[in-house]
């Protein structure tokens, strides 16, 4: 049965370094507005940290964390966890535990070397109504994770906050992040990642990976979404400051997106239903693209459309904008599409090698 200890300098309460002499599983820490500090890391023995001040900020704890292989779970519950030069909690590759925060301010210590939350094992973590700064997690090659974020923030961390790189699902909603791009990395990596309602500059998606993601917006003024190997990423109502680019084997289906340009190489291939790019779309090798409803624009003297090698362009009711009246295809590209609007009185195509485009519902002369 759980004991609630409740932890202080008053009279009838328990002094920090005793309540964690010897610790029994399954305690609650009751810990009074203070500061609170452990000099050596700690092994969690199912423990759970309850700060009774009316903030966060109001009972801070300046330690580390370890979650051995007996341990089953560690909870933070609103408290300001401060790390000291070891990640704040680490989980080895022997851990199988769910680690659980809930209305707490974690703060890192600024460096990428020194993940806030760093496991190797097996790990559900939890993190609810939270802020992180310069706080990151990083779930390694090898791990094996249930990973959930809700209503939580992470700022101030210039490398990247969430890193992930075994083996999981990914449940990221109504959250943001600022800074450095969140990853799913290592080409072994199998991570399903589910964001909705979720603010991040960008995302780095790698292996065989997948994405939902619900109304995003990627702020990232240069990239928003970089996705690879053979991934498959599918975007519904999402805005996008920067590019998408597409790369290997994956897949892109978008419906009613904006972005700002669209890259795609190697096999890669997108579907596209709604929404706009900006500055055009740029194909090359094997690569695929189908548009339907898309509108299209690019400025100055750039193409709405670049295409090399042998990739091709499909599309359907297509609505070219803005000053850009030009197509360019070489080697043996090929793009066949309706318009149902356009800007430009006449599209220039600029076609070298076997290229080939044909355009329905506007003109077009070969330049």
């Amino acid at each position: 049965m759980a004991r609630l200890v409740k932890v202080g300098t008053a009279s009838g309460e328990t002094a920090w370094n005793e309540a964690l002499a010897d610790p029994k599983i399954d305690d609650v820490l009751l810990l009074e507005p203070g500061f609170y500090r452990l000099d050596q890391p700690l092994d969690l023995v199912d423990l759970t940290f309850k700060g009774l001040g009316a903030s966060p900020e109001d009972t801070v704890i300046y330690a580390n964390f370890k979650m051995t292989a007996s341990t089953r779970y560690g909870t933070f519950e609103n408290v300001h966890l401060m790390q000291a030069g070891e990640p704040l909690v680490r989980l080895p590759s022997s851990s199988n535990a769910y680690l659980t925060f809930r209305h707490c301010l974690v703060e890192g210590n600024g460096k990428a070397s020194a993940p806030a939350i760093d496991a190797a094992g097996q790990v559900n973590l939890e993190i609810y109504s939270s802020i992180f700064r310069q706080a990151s997690v990083s779930l390694q090659a090898g791990s094996d994770f249930s990973l959930e974020i809700a209503d939580s923030e992470f700022a101030g961390a210039a490398y990247t906050p969430i890193s992930l790189s075994g083996s999981g699902t990914a449940s990221i909603n109504t959250s943001r992040f600022a800074g450095g791009p969140v990853m799913v990395k290592e080409e072994t990596a199998q991570v399903e990642m589910e964001l909705n309602k979720v603010t991040l500059p960008l995302l780095y998606l790698q292996g065989t990976s997948s994405l939902d993601a619900v109304e995003a917006n990627f702020t990232n003024d240069t990239y928003g979404l970089r996705v690879q190997d053979t991934c498959y990423a599918n975007l519904l109502n999402c805005s996008l400051q920067g590019a998408v680019s597409l790369a290997g084997v994956c897949l892109l289906v978008a419906q009613n997106v904006v972005m700002d340009k669209l890259t795609l190489q190697d096999r890669a291939n997108a579907v596209l239903a709604g929404g706009a790019i900006r500055r055009g779309i740029a194909l090359r090798d094997v690569s695929l693209a189908d548009l339907n409803r898309v509108k299209l624009a690019a400025s100055g003297e750039a193409a709405l459309v670049e295409m090399s090698g042998s990739a091709a362009v499909t599309g359907k009711d297509l609505v070219f904008q803005g000053p850009s009246h030009r197509i360019a295809a070489k080697d043996q590209a090929a793009m066949e599409a309706g318009v149902l609007a356009s800007s430009q009185r006449e599209i220039e195509l600029a076609l070298t090698g076997e290229a080939q485009v044909e355009l329905e519902g506007v003109k077009s002369r070969l330049v």
